[in-house]
C-alpha cells in the first residue's frame, strides 16, 4: 500500500526545465558562449558539477556553472516575480488530495532549498503541506544516484515498497527503480528514450490523473 508520495520539482510541479532551456540558452549566448540550445537539455536535472563539466567538455574549457546559475537564477526570479510561476496542471488538487487522505508527502529536488521555497511561495502552496524537503544541499550525488529518494524515505520512516515517486527525467526514473519505489511518470520537455516506459508502473499526462491511480489501489 502507498503511503508515501515524493514529488520531483523542477518540470514535475513547475514548468521550470522549459525556463532553463530557452531563458538559460539565451543568457549564455548574451555573454558570449556558443553553447547549442540542445546542450541544455542534457543538463537538466544535474547539480552544478555535472553540469559544468558537459559545457566545459563541449568548449574545451572550464565553464563556471556555479557562477552562471547564479546569474541565471537571478535573472529568472526577476521575471517571475514580475510574470508569477507556472504550476502544472493537477499539482494543487493533488496536494489537497493527498493531505485529505493521510498521505505523507514530500519533494526531491537537486535544487537549494531557498528557491524550493520561493517556487511555492510564488504558487501559494503551503509549505507545511510537506512532510519533508530534501534539497541539493543534503546530495553528494545526482540521479540517477538513488541517495535523493532513499534520504527523503528514511526522514519519513518508511519503506521503498510503500512509496510511490513522481518524476518527469529518465534520471530521477532509475534512480527510484533501483531503491524499489512505484514510480509514475509524466512526460515534460524532454523525450524520454523508448525504453524508459517499461520500467515505470504508470505514465500519465498530468498529475491530475495520479489521483484516480491512487484511488484504484487503496
Amino acid at each position: 500500500m502507498i503511503k508515501v508520495v515524493i514529488f520531483d520539482m523542477d518540470g514535475l510541479m513547475f514548468d521550470t526545465e522549459r525556463l532553463w532551456v530557452e531563458e538559460g540558452y539565451l543568457l549564455a549566448q548574451k555573454l558570449g558562449y556558443k553553447l547549442p540550445k540542445e546542450l541544455f537539455y542534457k543538463t537538466i536535472g544535474l547539480k552544478n558539477r555535472e553540469a559544468g563539466q558537459i559545457f566545459s567538455n563541449y568548449l574545451n574549457n572550464y565553464f563556471d556553472m556555479e557562477s552562471f546559475r547564479t546569474l541565471y537564477h537571478k535573472y529568472i526570479s526577476e521575471k517571475m516575480l514580475k510574470e508569477g510561476i507556472k504550476v502544472k496542471r493537477g499539482l494543487k488538487e493533488l496536494l489537497v488530495y493527498l493531505k485529505n487522505n493521510n498521505y505523507k508527502i514530500a519533494i526531491a529536488s537537486s535544487n537549494k532549498r531557498e528557491r524550493i521555497c520561493f517556487y511555492l511561495s510564488l504558487a501559494n502552496i503551503d509549505i507545511n503541506l510537506f512532510d519533508i524537503i530534501i534539497s541539493g544541499e543534503e546530495l553528494k550525488y545526482s540521479k540517477p544516484n538513488p541517495l535523493i529518494f532513499k534520504l527523503a524515505i528514511d526522514k519519513m520512516q518508511s519503506k521503498p515498497a510503500n512509496t510511490l515517486v513522481l518524476e518527469d527525467s529518465i534520471f530521477g526514473i532509475v534512480a527510484a527503480k533501483n531503491l524499489g519505489c512505484k514510480v509514475i511518470v509524466i512526460p515534460d520537455i524532454m523525450k524520454l528514450p523508448d525504453n524508459t516506459y517499461k520500467l515505470v508502473d504508470y505514465k500519465v499526462n498530468s498529475l491530475m490523473e495520479v489521483i484516480s491511480i491512487l484511488n484504484r489501489h487503496k
